[in-house]
């Protein structure tokens, strides 16, 4: 699957974010990842909460992070969100953190489908249809 349009989702670095250096704490950067995601499933057509209110729930199998540049206290940063992949039980995405044109952090996640008890399952086709109706690159 070619890459999709990417949700962008916008943070703005608080002291609370940050370690007594004034630079984003290394694990505050998956926090703020977590977040991107959600706001990306929003905007495919879904929610968490409603997958979860349906039995459904997404966890993280693998990321992998690459650190770039540092973030600090008080910048403004836009996390970038794109599917890369669906797999019957899966979703392969991809972020990067920038700050302006500086690209500070690339992701890649790999998500799992599984039921509130945590066990497996495929991704059901009416969450398969709205992602793959986002996938479509406008043009």
């Amino acid at each position: 699957m070619a890459d999709n349009i990417a949700s962008n989702f916008p943070w703005h670095v608080a002291f609370a974010d940050t370690d007594a250096g004034g630079v984003v704490y290394h694990s505050k950067y998956l926090e703020i990842a977590e977040r991107a995601r959600a706001l990306w499933l929003e905007e495919c057509g879904s929610s968490n909460a409603a997958l979860w209110a349906g039995g459904v729930v997404f966890a993280v199998r693998s990321i992998n992070v690459r650190f770039r540049a540092p973030a600090r206290l008080s910048d403004r940063i836009t996390v970038s969100t794109t599917l890369r992949g669906i797999g019957g039980a899966s979703l392969d995405l991809f972020q990067q953190i920038h700050r302006a044109d500086a690209l500070l952090t690339e992701l890649e996640v790999e998500l799992v489908c599984l039921t509130a008890s945590g066990r497996p399952q495929r991704i059901p086709e009416n969450l398969l249809s709205l992602l793959r109706k986002a996938a479509k690159p406008l043009g």
